[in-house]
């Protein structure tokens, strides 16, 4: 069974211009467009208007550390990057959105040492940053840091040129 689903619009092999048509339109929908269908359609109401409410300490937590430093690799698309001299990226966006919705400030720092290292210096030192904007957990990662739920999954691939063999 596949991890993922994908769904395609189809039309019969003899009409190219309603294929045409349809591809253009669904390239021109809005992404809030899309998000807004997602959130009626696949979470339902009550997904979409959960309520955050953040416990004392939590509260005195954002309170004491407004400003939360993310380290980011500046070349990982499209997850993470520098472009146009600043943090994007699909978790950068993410962590902003969480921090729009707890009260607290994010500060991207960009850094492109290799990972083994930030997980040294987030574990022993933090004077760079005090955290990345994503992780992969392993059994090994468990031992020095607290995991929450996945917020992204995405299908691992090889790709390859349509007149390659088969990989």
């Amino acid at each position: 069974i596949p991890l993922q689903t994908q769904l395609h619009m189809a039309v019969s092999n003899d009409n190219d211009l309603l294929k045409s048509i349809l591809e253009k339109a669904n390239v021109a929908l809005p992404p809030e467009n899309i998000l807004n269908l997602k959130q009626k359609w696949l979470f339902g109401p009550e997904e979409t208007k959960k309520d955050l409410s953040l416990n004392p300490q939590e509260r005195q937590f954002v309170k004491v550390h407004p400003v939360i430093r993310f380290r980011i690799s500046t070349d990982r698309p499209p997850f993470e990057m520098i472009q146009d001299d600043k943090a994007a990226g699909l978790a950068v966006d993410y962590i902003s959105a969480i921090a729009e919705k707890t009260g607290f400030t994010p500060r991207f720092i960009p850094d492109d040492r290799p990972i083994s290292d930030i997980y040294d210096v987030i574990e022993k030192d933090r004077t760079s940053f005090d955290t990345m904007t994503f992780s992969v957990k392993s059994p090994a990662r468990e031992e020095g840091f607290a995991y929450g739920d996945a917020f992204l999954s995405y299908p691992m691939m090889i790709i390859a040129h349509k007149q390659a063999p088969y990989i």
